[in-house]
């Protein structure tokens, strides 16, 4: 099963879950409220014996860079309109 890291965007409480793919966490386990929301986190790989060894680091890199373009994209996005506030 994934891993996802989610971060409470009002109480900044931050927590890994395990579940499918198309289940998410809403509900913040310290504050309560509907305001969890996916992180980008590193990926985790496990190799066995059998795994192809021949998979080069960049390949690995671009395969979790498309399977997060959604993640991505949104933090993009809320960047672009975070106002800056050097005070």
């Amino acid at each position: 099963m994934p891993r996802y890291q989610y971060k409470c965007s009002k109480c900044e409480f931050t927590k890994t879950y395990f579940h499918r793919l198309l289940e998410k966490i809403e509900v913040c386990e310290e504050c309560g409220l509907k305001t969890m929301s996916k992180v980008l986190t590193n990926k985790f790989y496990t190799f066995n014996k059998n795994s192809d060894k021949g998979t080069k680091t960049g390949e690995i890199t671009k395969k979790y860079i498309e399977e997060n373009r959604e993640i991505l994209d949104k933090q993009q996005k809320e960047a672009k309109e975070e106002i800056y506030d050097p005070s």
